[in-house]
């Protein structure tokens, strides 16, 4: 497996959509914080307020992410590289979990970048700007930062064992694109359309629905004007068992998928 995963890692660095998506969140993580800082000012009541302040703009990478993780996904039905790679004896089961470790560890590597570089170049900015950096409320700060960062980890890995089980199943990087677009923004829709109905049940979908539960840690989820936020062990249970669910079932399914399909017919 470790062979495999090198080989992997050795595509993903010559990846252009790697390459492109790592650019987009270098120039965003080192401009967005000089521009708001510049509009805004550079002031904060402690130095994790700025990166914690945008995290409610991270659901932009549910439409990136996702999309890169369907390219990722089929590229070997695609290119006919998971034939020779097969029939060498490589298990199905540790390309199929293979492909998803190295999707996680690039989605990781993802928001450690972004996140990264958005704290740095805020605390640049105060710093060169003779801004003053408090520590009110700091631990509170980074604690609530650490979570959002982590749920977004975890969430992000449940939109790639979507796109990862739809991979398994259709093979063609179109289809699973057009999958992994009406699935994200459908999510949106939904989310939005079935909180106004007076069902119960459709009630019980709206509110536990993946984007539903992203916009409750982010802190911008508002029903009836009013925000609801996270609060207590409790409430955070759905939040984690939701994506766990996810990843469990789609993962078994697309391995038992890839393993009962001819390789032939690849």
């Amino acid at each position: 497996m470790q062979q495999f995963m090198r080989a992997e890692a050795y595509y993903l660095r010559k990846d252009p959509i790697i390459h492109g998506i790592s650019l987009l969140l270098l120039l965003a993580g080192t401009a967005l914080p000089i521009w708001l800082g510049i509009r805004f000012g550079f002031e904060m009541a402690n130095p994790w307020e700025a990166v914690n302040s945008i995290t409610k703009l991270s659901l932009f990478l549910y439409l990136v992410i996702p999309t890169q993780a369907a390219y990722f996904f089929t590229e070997g039905f695609e290119s006919g590289s998971v034939i020779p790679i097969v029939a060498s004896g490589q298990s199905r089961s540790t390309y199929c979990l293979g492909k998803y470790i190295i999707q996680l560890v690039v989605l990781l590597g993802w928001l450690l970048l972004f996140f990264g570089l958005y704290l740095g170049a805020s605390l640049a900015g105060a710093y060169f700007s003779g801004s003053s950096i408090g520590q009110e409320g700091a631990g509170a700060t980074l604690h609530q930062f650490l979570i959002t960062l982590a749920c977004n980890f975890l969430y992000l890995a449940a939109f790639a064992a979507l796109v990862l089980l739809a991979a398994m199943i259709v093979r063609r990087t179109a289809s699973v694109l057009v999958f992994t677009l009406l699935f994200v923004f459908g999510n949106m829709l939904l989310t939005g359309y079935i909180d106004e109905t007076s069902a119960a049940w459709l009630q019980v979908i709206s509110d536990h629905t993946l984007i539903t539960m992203i916009m409750k840690f982010s802190g911008m989820y508002y029903k009836n004007s009013e925000l609801i936020g996270l609060s207590g062990l409790e409430a955070y249970i759905p939040v984690v068992l939701v994506p766990v669910v996810i990843i469990a079932v789609c993962l078994a399914a697309a391995v038992l998928i890839f393993g009962r399909r001819d390789i032939a017919a690849i």
